[in-house]
């Protein structure tokens, strides 16, 4: 009922309350020291040597550039954030709620295919993808960038189905952004984009 009367404010706030369970899971975790040296660490600092001037280095990698270990830009478009709160539980929660938002996408997605009728499918299909084992397990294993390629093609997607040139806009930007997560984006593009053709 509450879809039905105000989506929009519905599934944010279902979305932005998923997020912070999904924080707290992997905060809880990471308190608890159970959180790897080879990923949360490394990552962390990167991110500690970026937004201090010494470069896209890790001590924790022989001070090498990570560019050297994957692809992942879209660290550049992070760092503002983790400047604000320079922790490695920023780095937890900028994820959580990533991915989380990727639920409202997907209902958007969902009620789009059923031409904007509010069908019970399209309100469990948020749910579902909360739910996920897999996206679970990614939210709570340290930080990876790679992870927030899943919420920004789903958004992309989203976007390129509206009639808008304005949505399709956004919908590009977000794709771009999207393959700027790790240089597997390209191979998993390639699979939305053919899933997305032959589901028409």
């Amino acid at each position: 009922r509450a879809l039905a009367r105000a989506p929009h404010r519905t599934i944010t706030i279902a979305s932005l309350a998923v997020g912070a369970v999904m924080a707290l899971a992997s905060l809880r975790r990471h308190w608890a020291l159970e959180s790897g040296a080879a990923d949360l660490a490394i990552f962390e600092n990167t991110f500690w040597n970026l937004v201090h001037g010494n470069g896209y280095v890790s001590s924790m990698k022989g001070w090498s550039n990570l560019f050297l270990d994957h692809q992942s830009p879209i660290n550049f478009l992070l760092a503002p954030l983790y400047a604000l709160v320079p922790r490695a539980e920023t780095l937890l929660v900028i994820q959580a709620f990533g991915l989380a938002a990727g639920g409202a996408a997907v209902f958007w997605i969902a009620r789009a295919a059923a031409d904007g009728a509010l069908h019970w499918g399209a309100a469990a299909t948020p749910l579902l993808y909360w739910a996920y084992l897999p996206t679970r397990n990614a939210n709570a294993f340290d930080f990876h960038p790679e992870t927030l390629m899943l919420p920004l093609f789903l958004w992309a997607l989203q976007g390129l189905e509206q009639r808008s040139r304005r949505a399709k806009f956004r919908g590009l930007v977000l794709l771009l952004l999207g393959l700027l997560g790790k240089e597997s984006g390209g191979v998993v593009l390639a699979g939305l984009g053919l899933s997305w053709v032959l589901g028409g």
